[in-house]
């Protein structure tokens, strides 16, 4: 069943089926070797899920839409070419950076974890996947914000199901780079906080780039991807101060 009761899109043993389906519909296709891989990826998530509780979704269908689809639906509004060095804060089981680096190999990142046994699961699937120029770190966003290794070093910051749109931005504002892009993956349940977040942005040397929308088969809420772009370096110590 679909997270609002509905039946997911071809839910049953093909999963590939929904994967492949809503993708097509974005313009985008899957390599056999990408596919390989989400089918590790899944069946490794199976795994885990019985003594860890990474995600509540089980139906390989309904995680295959509303995780590894809506992780990869931020390609499409991307410029073509883009290879970013990316950070997803709060990666958790991998959504969406782990689904980005499988879709696009040739980007590099980082996915930020807090909790001991997300990066515990996450390391050897990445070994197991043979996925280079990832890592998966266990660290709090707030310690490292300020560090040089860290602070405004990425061309793409991801924040899927973190907090609250304003919260989030304050987490993933200071590893932005300069003339790169924070995205906060959102709901339609939260327009009414974006201009609350763009004037936290402009107040920061950045601004609202665009407003990607989709729909997802089977969702109450139509889903969002805002993208912020830092235009320039702000005091982000004297502006954002000791905001978790």
């Amino acid at each position: 069943m679909g997270p609002y009761g509905k039946e997911a899109p071809g839910e049953g043993p093909d999963w590939t089926r929904s994967l492949t389906d809503i993708l097509h519909s974005w313009g985008l296709s899957l390599s056999p070797t990408a596919q390989e891989a989400f089918r590790i990826y899944l069946k490794r998530l199976a795994e885990a899920n019985r003594r860890l509780n990474l995600t509540a979704m089980q139906e390989e269908s309904a995680v295959a839409l509303y995780h590894f689809a809506d992780s990869l639906a931020i390609v499409p509004w991307l410029p073509s070419g883009f290879s970013p060095y990316f950070l997803d804060i709060g990666s958790g089981a991998g959504f969406p950076g782990l689904c980005l680096k499988i879709f696009k190999p040739q980007w590099r990142g980082v996915l930020l974890e807090s909790v001991r046994k997300k990066c515990d699961f996450l390391r050897p699937l990445l070994r197991e996947l043979g996925v280079t120029g990832l890592e998966a770190v266990r660290a709090h966003s707030k310690d490292l914000r300020r560090d040089p290794a860290w602070k405004e070093s990425f061309s793409l910051v991801l924040a899927r199901a973190l907090a609250p749109p304003q919260k989030a931005f304050r987490l993933g504002w200071p590893f932005v780079g300069p003339s790169g892009f924070l995205a906060l993956y959102e709901t339609e349940a939260a327009q009414s906080k974006l201009p609350a977040a763009v004037r936290l942005c402009q107040g920061l040397g950045g601004n609202l780039a665009g407003v990607h929308r989709y729909r997802l088969p089977g969702l109450k809420w139509e889903r969002q991807i805002w993208f912020f772009k830092k235009m320039q370096s702000k005091n982000l110590q004297s502006s954002i101060g000791d905001q978790p």
